[in-house]
């Protein structure tokens, strides 16, 4: 039996926000490559210009999987500029801690 408010796939219906996100996801998803490219391409476009980011001396980022808005790109620009790039590791108890990483080699999906 599930629980009232939650759905099967561990959803909860009752959350506005989870249920947002699950569709933007499925929209996202359902993207023809080309399309999800350019709107990678776009997006990344606008945050690499913006003075915040210009003047950092770190990047903290993800890693995009799936269907996710595409980080590599901006990832590589903040090292061409410099910059120290930090992104989330899960680690036991769930947590997340952040790792400085200088390339991609030798990354693990955690």
């Amino acid at each position: 039996m599930v629980p009232a408010g939650r759905t099967g796939n561990g959803a909860d219906s009752a959350n506005p926000k989870r249920r947002l996100r699950a569709e933007l996801r499925a929209e996202r998803d359902a993207m023809p490559w080309p399309a999800r490219a350019a709107a990678d391409e776009a997006i990344a476009g606008r945050l690499v210009v913006l003075p915040g980011v210009q003047q950092a001396p770190e990047l903290l980022c993800y890693l995009s999987m799936g269907s996710e808005v595409e980080t590599r790109h901006i990832i590589r620009d903040a090292w061409d500029a410099g910059k120290r790039v930090f992104v989330p590791r899960c680690v036991a108890g769930g947590r997340m801690v952040w790792h400085r990483i200088d390339s991609f080699d030798g990354l693990e999906r955690s």
